[in-house]
């Protein structure tokens, strides 16, 4: 009897296993990135690059509701938190960029398209 219980309880687990494999049928997002930025990965030789500050806001729930309306337009932003002006707790930024230039194109790139008056930062390793 035990054998017959060991038996089920293998169909059991396998019939299990077998079921789940509906993860396989999840297609990934297209990358929305507009195509005329120039790639921004900076050259790990390099201890210069510029990032873009599109915003600064007083209060979290604000800064990530510009932070997805970036994410709409193909800009993956992030929230940088600044603890010595309390008017402006949070930067959304993007990018690192190893030029100006490049950082430029796409800070006017985000001001067509959302109206934002972006500004770039250099920052040194």
């Amino acid at each position: 009897m035990t054998k017959y219980i060991t038996l089920l309880l293998l169909m059991t687990i396998c019939y299990a296993q077998e079921s789940s494999d509906a993860w396989l049928d999840i297609t990934l997002e297209e990358d929305k990135t507009p195509q005329n930025v120039e790639s921004n990965i900076v050259d790990k030789d390099d201890n210069i690059y510029f990032i873009i500050q599109v915003a600064a806001r007083k209060n979290f729930p604000e800064a990530i509701d510009v932070v997805k309306k970036l994410n709409e337009i193909g800009f993956d932003a992030f929230i940088q938190k600044n603890d010595t002006n309390p008017d402006a707790r949070y930067r959304i930024r993007y990018g690192n960029f190893s030029s100006r230039e490049d950082a430029s194109k796409t800070a006017d790139i985000i001001k067509e398209k959302l109206g934002y008056d972006c500004w770039i930062n250099q920052v040194e390793l």
